[in-house]
């Protein structure tokens, strides 16, 4: 497996995944690639999706169909996921709210950036740990690996 280290991400802006789900306790679902691009150029602006079927409002977090009676669906934007093991060969993505979203990007943008050749070495961001706002029994942390 190839290090990390060195490398560089020069994008500024996160792009989000945007998800979806009918009723709470489903599993989130990705939308297509377009329409997550579509959301993340809106600014807040509800957009089309489905090729113009759906209108999808990011300020309210919803997606309401426009041409058939289907019940409105939850949308939420995504950057960071937790990862639920539910056996050795299935595992199912958890969205993680944005305010914990944005502090663990920080998190790894500092990392990318004390690991790069003009950094001071990542020795220091190793010990650091981003406790979540949405559940305080979790924390992220980095880890060398290998």
């Amino acid at each position: 497996m190839p290090s990390w280290e060195g490398i560089e991400d020069a994008s500024t802006m996160l792009p989000r995944i945007w998800l979806t789900r009918t009723k709470e306790g489903d599993v989130w679902k990705p939308l297509r690639k377009i329409d997550c691009k579509a959301l993340n150029e809106s600014r807040g602006e509800e957009v089309f999706i489905e090729g113009g079927r759906a209108t999808a409002d990011p300020k309210n977090g919803t997606i309401r169909y426009n041409f058939i009676n289907r019940p409105q669906t939850k949308l939420m934007p995504a950057t960071w996921f937790t990862r639920e093991e539910k056996s050795s060969k299935e595992f199912v993505l958890h969205p993680l709210p944005e305010m914990d979203s944005w502090q663990v990007e920080l998190l790894y943008q500092n990392a990318v950036r004390a690991s790069s050749s003009l950094g001071e070495g990542i020795e220091d961001i190793l010990k650091e740990e981003v406790i979540l706002e949405s559940d305080p029994n979790f924390k992220v942390m980095l880890c060398r690996n290998g």
